[in-house]
Order: C-alpha cells, then sequence, then structure tokens
C-alpha cells in the first residue's frame, strides 16, 4: 500500500477541517520539572497552559485507520499536548489510547532527554528546521525504549501541529553496544539483524551483514573491493571522507546523521547512520549501522509540501 499517497490525500482533507468533530475532553495544566531543577524555585518549572478546548479534534476516520495500521509510533501533538496516537504507540509504550491523548510529550520522555525536548519544542515555534535526533522514552512497565524520532509540522483541524514519528532502535542500539565489545559476539549478532552494519580500516569495507547487502545491491565480496565513500552521493562525498579518516585514526567524528547513498541498481536512498571508532586487530575501524529512512523522507516532504499548500 502506497501510504505517502494516502496520507497526502487525507492531510489535505485536514485543511479544510473546522468544526465538523467532537471536541475532546482531556485537558491539562501540568508542571513539569526538568532533571537537577529546585522544585522550591517556581522559575525553574515548565508550565505547559492548556490549548482551549475548540482547538481538540478527532482525525477524519479514514486517517485514522491509515496511521493505525502504519509500523511505527504516529503521535500528534498541537503546542506539546498530544492530540492523536495510533496502535503502534500502544504497543510499543503500554499506554492507551486514551493515557495518550491530553498528555504532554515530555510526561513519555526519560529525564536526560527531556531537556532537548523542550529546546526543540522552541525551535519549532521560532520556525527552525529540526532534523532526525535520537532520544530515550519510558513505557509504562518502566522499560526504557531508544527510538528515533522524526518530526514535521502539518495541520490539525485548522490548528498548527506537529507529527512525530518513532522508530524502535532498543535492539539496535543494544547490539551496538554489545558488539563493540566483542567483536565475535558482534559479527553473530549483526549478520541475524535487521539493520545494516559494516565495518571499514584503511579505507575499504572489511565487513557487511545481510541487511547492508539488502541496502545497496551489492553482494559482500563486491562491498569488500570498495573504499567506503563510494556508496555515497556526491554532494555529500566530501564530507564522509573526512568522517571516516577522524574514525581511522582514532578522533571525534560526528556520530549520527542523514545520508543520500547510491545503490547498485543507480537508485538513491536516504539512510540514518549510526558511526563509531573501534579496533579490530589493534587498528582503529569504523563501525556503522544503518537504516532505510526513504520511505519517511518522502512523507515528510508530502507534509511539507502540504502546509506550504
Amino acid at each position: 500500500m502506497d501510504f505517502s499517497l494516502e496520507i497526502k490525500k487525507i492531510t489535505e482533507e485536514l485543511v479544510k477541517l473546522k468544526d465538523e468533530n467532537d471536541e475532546l475532553k482531556k485537558i491539562i495544566q501540568k508542571k513539569i520539572f526538568l532533571p537537577g531543577n529546585d522544585s522550591s524555585k517556581p522559575n525553574n518549572i515548565i508550565e505547559f497552559n492548556p490549548i482551549p478546548p475548540s482547538k481538540y479534534f478527532t482525525l477524519q476516520s479514514e486517517f485514522e485507520s491509515l496511521l493505525s495500521v502504519l509500523p511505527d509510533v504516529v503521535l500528534i501533538h498541537i503546542n506539546g499536548v498530544i492530540v492523536y496516537s495510533n496502535n503502534a504507540a500502544t504497543e510499543l509504550t503500554g499506554y492507551t489510547h486514551d493515557e495518550f491523548i491530553g498528555a504532554h510529550v515530555l510526561e513519555f520522555v526519560n529525564e536526560e532527554h527531556r531537556t532537548l525536548i523542550v529546546e526543540n519544542i522552541k525551535k519549532r515555534k521560532r520556525g527552525e528546521l529540526i532534523n532526525g535526533y535520537e532520544l530515550k522514552i519510558n513505557t509504562k512497565s518502566g522499560e526504557i525504549k531508544e527510538v528515533l524520532v522524526r518530526t514535521s509540522g502539518s495541520i490539525y483541524s485548522d490548528s498548527e501541529a506537529v507529527v512525530i514519528i518513532l522508530i524502535d532502535i532498543t535492539e539496535n542500539k543494544r547490539a551496538e553496544r554489545k558488539l563493540i565489545e566483542s567483536e565475535e559476539k558482534f559479527k553473530k549478532l549483526a549478520e541475524f539483524g535487521p539493520y545494516a552494519i559494516l565495518m571499514y580500516q584503511d579505507d575499504k569495507w572489511i565487513y557487511a551483514n545481510s541487511a547492508a547487502e539488502k541496502i545497496f545491491g551489492y553482494t559482500k565480496d563486491e562491498l569488500f573491493k570498495m573504499n567506503y565513500w563510494e556508496l555515497v552521493a556526491d554532494e555529500k562525498k566530501g564530507e564522509i571522507i573526512k568522517i571516516g579518516k577522524l574514525r581511522q585514526n582514532g578522533e571525534l567524528a560526528p556520530h549520527a546523521y542523514e545520508l543520500l547513498v547510491n545503490t547498485k541498481q543507480n537508485d538513491t536512498k536516504w539512510v540514518y547512520v549510526n558511526g563509531n571508532s573501534i579496533k579490530i586487530n589493534n587498528k582503529n575501524a569504523g563501525l556503522i549501522s544503518l537504516i532505510d529512512i526513504t520511505e519517511l523522507k518522502e512523507i515528510e516532504s508530502k507534509l511539507r509540501s502540504n502546509e506550504k499548500n
């Protein structure tokens, strides 16, 4: 099913909504303390005033049906207050739809990342672009999940809103930490994982799992003959060469970023990259994991186009 086209179609309908749906009853006015704040000092409190009830409306049934079957978490908030959650949100966190609606997004964010969310909300209000970032969230059971966050501005019931897409990368992050501890564990776990994982040393790929073959279309033997930058689109190639050299020298390099890459089939794909330096045979090497985010980038483009219209 082409979710991008369906979302575009229904999002356009959202812009036309005025007062057709029932008002949501849950309105919050909560005081949330950031980590390390002294609760006795009023100026250390972030207070979120509720949006007038007239601003709350349920999504049109067809849009809700579409989002409900997406495998990734989708939340929509207005000024930080959640007005929609899909089924995947409940599956990942354990919180019900009713528990999400009317709650502030900060309530589900792990303490160490709450300041980041507040700053991102402020940036979006100033019209600044928010790139993808990683985040820890709290589940109802107390478990911490690590997610990749994608956000895009949109219109919800005639109000400016933010669509949040969360990709669960908990297992991927756990795998990365374990794999760095042991080369052998790395190879066993990476080969059967859902994420593309590659390693390079002396500018050449020296390891690639099956997921990497699937993303790029090259076999492992073909990849091992290539320099690590050969897969990168021309406009980013120089930057990636520098990052790779830093990792191979054991120096500090950017950890996470988005990248446009080329495939064997002459297609281009967007990937989200996590990278680090590791030691292989007492020599520095680069380790990266990739997630294909091409479909999400297409959806974001459609939402931004609709927002401009």
